[in-house]
């Protein structure tokens, strides 16, 4: 097992069982869906059967229903349900697979399914399951790193409010870029037109939210989301290239890639890929952060806004 390999297995089981309210409303565009992805629907039973099966196996349970709790919990359980599918999509898309063996032995360096389930939204048998979506996100970074490139004007707000109205004019059309990015330098500001960046030269900047977004768009999300204080604020990107290099062969996993970074871009490459499809959330478990991946509850902002070309909020 490379050191990369190692790493990952101390966040296998990033999900713990805290957190978030059981939410109301009607399904997406079909009945009974929690989730639809483009031909796929995820039924609530789905995401029922799962929140039975924690509340099951984890001691004080009931405990979560008292607080109000569990409909953070069904979030969880949704938001892992629609990244498991979409992996499943980019996986066949992309002909990636993992093996049997590199499975078990990272459930094993964890001390078992079971003992590593414990506190978690996993079963021990979704922990399997959770193991190789891991594995074949990692895979999915790995195949792009070394490709990819992004090109995109850029600018910074202190405030969430002050990104979303720069990350809205300049979703506007050129002129909007021109506008905000201007009168940012004009005022001293760290903001840039045209600036490109590879994958592979800067994996950290790599799993910032623009190596996500389709050409065109323009996207603004928070800093300093992954417990660094180095950076704070937002960022606010237009993209104005997004190029993938021919593939040079298999790329395979070093000794010195960190894997929870290349699972972050491996995430940010599945976003990408997410754009490409149609995904809608039951209302009942809140609204879909496109950026994140993740099902967001009423009190829980997002982490920013995309802008599809054309000025379309996603």
């Amino acid at each position: 097992m490379t050191k990369g390999m190692r790493t990952l297995c101390v966040t296998i089981a990033a999900f713990t069982l805290l957190g978030v309210v059981t939410g109301c409303g009607s399904g997406p565009s079909r009945a009974n869906a929690a989730a639809v992805i483009g031909d796929t629907t995820i039924p609530v039973s789905d995401i029922q059967q799962r929140l039975d099966a924690v509340l099951k196996k984890e001691p004080g349970a009931d405990k979560l229903s008292q607080q109000r709790r569990l409909d953070d919990v069904s979030r969880q359980l949704v938001t892992l349900a629609v990244r498991h599918e979409l992996i499943q999509q980019a996986a066949k898309r992309e002909n990636l697979s993992v093996d049997e063996k590199q499975i078990n032995d990272l459930i094993d360096q964890v001390g078992g399914a079971e003992k590593a389930s414990k506190g978690t939204v996993y079963t021990p048998e979704r922990f399997h399951e959770r193991t190789s979506d891991q594995l074949l996100t990692v895979a999915l970074g790995t195949k792009y790193l070394s490709r990819l490139s992004v090109t995109f004007d850029f600018t910074f707000a202190a405030q969430r409010d002050e990104a979303l109205a720069k990350a809205k004019e300049m979703a506007s059309g050129p002129d909007g870029v021109k506008r905000v990015i201007e009168r940012d330098k004009a005022r001293n500001l760290e903001a840039q037109f045209g600036v490109t960046h590879t994958a592979k030269d800067n994996p950290k900047l790599a799993t910032l939210a623009m190596f996500g977004a389709p050409q065109g768009s323009v996207v603004a999300f928070q800093l300093g989301q992954d417990g660094e204080a180095a950076e704070t604020g937002f960022m606010i990107a237009h993209i104005v290239k997004r190029e993938v290099a021919p593939a040079t062969g298999q790329q395979a996993p070093s000794d010195q890639q960190d894997s929870r970074a290349m699972e972050s871009f491996g995430l940010r490459m599945l976003a990408f890929q997410a754009t490409e499809s149609t995904l809608e959330l039951s209302p009942r478990y809140g609204e879909w952060d496109e950026i994140e991946l993740s099902a967001l509850g009423a009190n829980n902002p997002s982490s920013g806004v995309l802008y599809r070309q054309g000025g379309s909020a996603a």
